[in-house]
């Protein structure tokens, strides 16, 4: 995952998740090969939102 498109669906759907009311993730990222500081961000400040 690297930045552009995957980073930026990667966060939308997060951010939906938290919306709906989901307060428990599972991500799995067995398949990435890559991730980048985008996409580390955005499990970074999921993380933080679910933890409030």
């Amino acid at each position: 995952m690297t930045i552009g498109v995957d980073s930026d669906l990667l966060n939308v759907h997060l951010k939906k998740l938290v919306a709906q009311g989901v307060r428990k993730l599972l991500l799995n990222l067995e398949d990435a090969t890559q991730l980048d500081s985008l996409g580390i961000s955005a499990v970074v400040g999921t993380y933080v939102s679910l933890s409030r």
